[in-house]
């Protein structure tokens, strides 16, 4: 799991893109960006609302309604401004239903895995997985991009129910987590300090 904050570039990258951001003693992100992106790709052209504490509390207002949530489509929210719809025109649920068809309970939330084009979306691009019967991913990735975003380009290593277990040891390392960077692991292969290198923590850094 992340611990610190990325050190180098664009600071914590899709969370900070552009923007000022504040940590406490851990690493852990306290406050929302404060410069150009607002909340970053969670606030694209958009306003949000946060807590004292940073925490986001409304949905974002303008441009990209619920940004990479939401683009160009729409959503319905709470009276606290919490998702409670899937994205219903254009993009469907957006990054997670890329021209794709999904399944979601009364409520709004995913219950079925996305079922035309992209497969799984970003977690399937081009790429083949393995669903349980109520939807749930439960093998990884197994062709072209194999595990799509998290492997794109790489090669990765998965326990008995495919959940990723080992770092990428191939091309673009931990993928959009490492690509093009440098990071490291503990001996559970899970990362413990961000990248020093490049695109940083590539998607979360770039």
């Amino acid at each position: 799991m992340r611990t610190r904050p990325v050190q180098h570039v664009h600071g914590d990258s899709l969370w900070d893109v552009g923007g000022l951001v504040g940590y406490d003693d851990d690493g852990m992100r306290t406050r929302p960006v404060q410069h150009v992106h607002g909340d970053s790709l969670w606030d694209v052209g958009g306003l949000v609302g946060y807590d004292d504490d940073g925490m986001r509390t409304r949905p974002v207002q303008h441009g990209h309604g619920d940004s990479l949530w939401d683009v160009g489509g729409l959503v319905g929210y709470d009276d606290d401004g919490m998702r409670t719809r899937p994205v219903q025109h254009v993009h469907g649920d957006s990054l997670w239903d890329v021209g794709g068809l999904v399944g979601y309970d009364d409520d709004g939330m995913r219950t079925r895995p996305v079922q035309h084009v992209h497969g799984d979306s970003l977690w399937d691009v081009g790429g083949l997985v393995g669903y349980d019967d109520d939807g749930m991913r439960t093998r990884p990735v197994q062709h072209v991009h194999g595990d799509s975003f998290w492997d794109v380009g790489g090669l990765v290593g998965y326990d008995g129910d495919g959940m990723r277990t080992p770092p990428v040891q191939h091309g673009h390392g931990d993928s959009s987590w490492d690509v093009g960077g440098l990071g490291e692991y503990d001996e559970d292969d899970m990362r413990t300090r961000p990248l020093q290198h490049g695109h940083g923590d590539s998607r979360m850094n770039k």
